[in-house]
């Protein structure tokens, strides 16, 4: 289970529109406060990106946030016992990370010259000649035909559509920056996937040897959890609920291949080995946890 963002806002009593997928946004009200849990992981975004996903759940709502500092997240292993703003910042601030309020159109740095990644770089080239929104169109097609072909790497049909994409690329960009992404995508997948396997072997330190998780990680689980950290938890919960869809589709072929309304989203993925502190220590966990050296209190 990865450990995502939470937000601290000074409205009290928020209540957000639902989710794309028609449920209930998670939120707690306390006070004149309320946290708001992002279900993106903490690190896997900059504080900037957190406040533009904040942005598009809430709209013109996050305007009722008043801050001169701007917004506070903090990581969802701190469990705030506060029932107040200032309470509630008292306790997880040294965790977080604060960041300004942003607007719709706001562009992350990290597409604007900071890279997060390498292949940041060129996605901000691909927005200078098409524009943000197309660009993180074209962006979450390949990443999402990658994905798809990780899980059918033997599919004929599964290769040929992360072709597609990279030729929808092709056309736009050129054949070389096409080439360019591929080798970038596929670099930064593999240092993705060297990470987790070092991950997997090491013990959880702010655990007692006792309560150190050794279950065997699903490999569907890791997959899931890869592709959460590469293009947030929605993005994913959502491709997890076409493919398996579309699996239903080809084993038993029924009329109407979607799942049936209100069919609830697939739950967290199950602990793995590189899984975080389990909840039992979350307090004296998120104590250890190391303050952030991202973009800082005001990103450019």
């Amino acid at each position: 289970m990865s450990i995502d963002a939470v937000a601290v806002l000074r409205i009290a009593s928020l209540v957000p529109a639902r989710t794309p997928f028609g449920t209930t946004r998670l939120v707690e009200h306390r006070g004149d406060a309320t946290l708001f849990h992002m279900f993106d992981g903490f690190d896997a975004f900059d504080p900037d990106e957190h406040a533009l996903g904040l942005r598009r759940r809430l709209g013109a709502a996050l305007d009722h946030h008043d801050d001169e500092r701007g917004i506070l997240f903090f990581p969802d292993i701190c469990e705030p016992k506060g029932t107040s703003y200032a309470a509630i910042v008292r306790e997880v601030s040294s965790a977080g990370v604060w960041t300004p309020k942003v607007d719709d159109d706001y562009l992350p740095v990290r597409w604007r010259g900071r890279p997060r990644y390498p292949l940041d770089a060129l996605v901000g080239e691909l927005i200078a000649v098409v524009g943000r929104d197309a660009a993180w169109k074209l962006e979450f097609d390949v990443l999402s035909k990658r994905f798809d072909l990780a899980g059918a790497p033997d599919l004929p049909a599964a290769r040929a559509t992360f072709r597609a994409s990279l030729d929808a690329l092709a056309r736009v960009m050129g054949g070389e920056f096409a080439a360019s992404w591929e080798a970038s995508l596929e670099g930064q997948l593999e240092a993705r996937r060297a990470a987790q396997r070092e991950l997997a072997g090491a013990p959880d330190e702010t655990l007692p040897g006792e309560e150190r998780d050794t279950a065997p990680a699903s490999g569907h689980d890791a997959l899931l959890q890869e592709m959460s950290d590469v293009m947030g938890r929605d993005a994913a919960t959502k491709r997890n609920i076409i493919a398996w869809a579309g699996r239903i589709a080809v084993l038993s072929a029924p009329a109407d291949p979607r799942p049936p309304p209100g069919t609830p989203r697939p739950s967290s993925p199950s602990r793995r080995p590189w899984a975080q502190p389990s909840r039992n220590v979350t307090r004296r966990a998120c104590a250890l946890w190391p303050t952030p050296t991202s973009t800082g209190s005001h990103p450019s």
